[in-house]
This record gives C-alpha cells, sequence and structure tokens, in this order.
C-alpha cells in the first residue's frame, strides 16, 4: 500500500514507516497526464507545475455538471 501525505511530495509505506520523495513521474500519473509530460523543464519546476494543477479526470467530472 502507497499512501501520500500533504507536505513536500512524500510517499508512506504505512507497513515499515519509510518516507520518500514522490519523482515527478508519480506525481504525472497522480494528475493523471502522460509520462514526462513535464520533463521539458527543471525538476524543481515540475514539482511546482504538477502541485498547482488539477487532476484531469477529476476536473473532466466537474464540468459535466456545468
Amino acid at each position: 500500500c502507497l499512501t501520500t501525505v500533504q507536505k513536500d511530495n512524500v510517499a508512506v509505506d504505512p507497513t515499515h514507516w519509510l518516507y520518500r520523495k514522490l519523482s515527478p513521474l508519480e506525481c504525472e500519473r497522480l494528475q493523471t497526464v502522460p509520462d514526462n509530460y513535464t520533463n521539458h523543464v527543471s525538476k524543481t519546476q515540475r514539482y511546482k507545475m504538477l502541485g498547482n494543477g488539477m487532476t484531469v479526470d477529476v476536473l473532466c467530472h466537474l464540468m459535466k455538471g456545468v
């Protein structure tokens, strides 16, 4: 089981309580954008872009009701 916490893009394995930073690729997959969609900018900018974005699938679902 892999869960995330809100601070610092950290992934937690609750069975062993190991913490590690999510990779930009993992963040892209959580945001449902194509792999390496943000690889044209620095790693810091990738985290910012993905953290400030909205999950595509959720946005599509919300817009269906409008």
